[in-house]
């Protein structure tokens, strides 16, 4: 079990870090200036996938479009700015979201053009070791952010419901081509579920799941949802 981290955090990496046999850390300039990008872990993911285990689990560990959003990515992904003005800058505009806000919109965006673009790296390094036999891919964001389209502000959002939608992505061998579905939803905390079936591993005193993977899957919310509403008081 391999975790590889991009992200220099003392709490995370003795919390589940320590769980592995093996912890490789590219960043080592903690806090939100470090500058180190993503795509370093791709080598280091790389050369894991090509050793001889009979299985692995690699846990990739990316900082993602955290603030301050200008910094994760390279010059040849800064695609959005005040100049491509579209449709959502002018909703932004319309809602009077300041132009600071609109500018962090725009680096978010940048952002994600370049994790899409390394996590299709990822999927794609994968797919060509075929070694194995048999492989997934599980991606998933711990949180999202709000850029402007509930409240005039950018960055981490308990209070809309921005910061509590993220992608999810999922692929196995043989796995049937789903497409996007935008409408479903899903509680990522099932996510222990769906790994330990994806791997094969069973409980001893087994119970009653609702799996991501099953068509029938049902979204059970629990009593504090949603939680970017506050809790009534009686």
């Amino acid at each position: 079990m391999y975790w590889i981290s991009n992200q220099n955090d003392s709490y995370i990496s003795s919390l589940f870090g320590s769980f592995v046999d093996e912890q490789i850390y590219t960043n080592h300039r903690s806090g939100r200036s470090s500058t180190s990008f993503d795509e370093n872990l791709l080598p280091v993911y790389q050369e894991i996938l090509k050793r001889p285990e009979a299985k692995k689990l690699i846990i990739v560990h990316m900082i993602g479009a955290h603030p301050n959003y200008q910094l994760r990515y390279p010059e040849q992904f800064n695609r959005f700015s005040s100049d491509t003005s579209d449709v959502v800058e002018t909703q932004l505009e319309q809602k009077n979201i300041g132009m600071l806000v609109q500018q962090q919109r725009n680096y978010y965006d940048n952002n994600i053009l370049y994790e899409d673009w390394l996590l299709k790296r990822f999927f794609q390094s994968l797919q060509k070791n075929d070694h194995a036999e048999r492989r997934s891919f599980v991606f998933v964001s711990d949180h999202g952010n709000e850029v402007g389209h509930e409240i005039n502000f950018a960055g981490h959002s308990p209070n809309t419901q921005a910061g509590y939608q993220v992608p999810l992505v999922v692929w196995y061998d043989g796995i049937q081509d789903t497409g996007v579905n935008l409408d479903k939803q899903i509680n990522t905390a099932d996510l222990d579920t769906l790994m330990m079936e994806l791997m094969g591993l069973h409980e001893r005193n087994e119970t009653s799941h609702s799996s991501l993977l099953c068509h029938n899957y049902l979204f059970k919310p629990s009593s504090s949802w949603p939680y970017w509403k506050p809790v009534p008081t009686s």
